[in-house]
């Protein structure tokens, strides 16, 4: 497994250079980047008002952040678990709990009959139960991770600041910083 995988964390990187531009521009009021234009082909999001197709703009930055960020996790789940546990580390590796609540979400999909996201498990999980796994298998995860207090500190703030994003509303300024320094104290615990 690569453990720190260098085009990830390039790419996060980008994108906290990328707010913080678009921070400095708002605070200063100049244009360093250019803004997205929308093609023509995009009619749908045209119809809607100006001032939701600003925020979203905005808001796509952090969705951005936090979608890369929980990917990765994922990845690294179950890249570390497979290696450490074999093909079955989703049985023998996940609490109940949180392998029920998979189960659940995949039937629901499958019942709603639309495309369904994944064929894995941990797809079918939030933000918080990918903690709960590594919190449970620490000693497979402690070669990545610094200290596990930390980890589920900074996994449990991730999860809140996750929620506004993830359900269409605005973060503000201070959740915003805070969702900066969270990331970097993420990566920080990588050593």
């Amino acid at each position: 497994m690569t453990k720190y995988p260098e085009f990830m964390m390039f790419s996060i990187h980008a994108i906290l250079i990328d707010s913080e531009i678009k921070t400095l521009e708002k605070q200063m009021g100049i244009t360093i980047l250019k803004e997205q234009v929308i093609s023509a082909d995009e009619d749908d999001y045209l119809q809607f008002e100006l001032r939701f197709r600003q925020e979203a703009r905005e808001m796509s930055r952090h969705y951005e952040l936090i979608y890369c960020l929980e990917r990765q996790i994922r990845v690294w789940i179950e890249e570390t678990l497979i290696a450490e546990k074999g093909d079955r580390w989703w049985e023998t590796s996940v609490p109940e709990a949180v392998q029920d609540g998979a189960k659940n979400n995949m039937k629901k999909e499958k019942e709603a009959g639309v495309s369904i996201r994944s064929e894995k498990e941990i797809d079918y999980i939030n933000f918080g139960e990918l903690g709960e796994i590594v919190k449970r298998n620490w000693e497979s995860f402690a070669p990545i991770f610094s200290d596990p207090r930390a980890f589920q500190k900074i996994v449990n703030i991730l999860n809140q600041l996750r929620s506004p994003i993830a359900h269409s509303c605005l973060l503000s300024e201070d959740e915003i910083v805070r969702l900066r320094l969270t990331v970097r104290d993420f990566f920080r615990l990588m050593g």
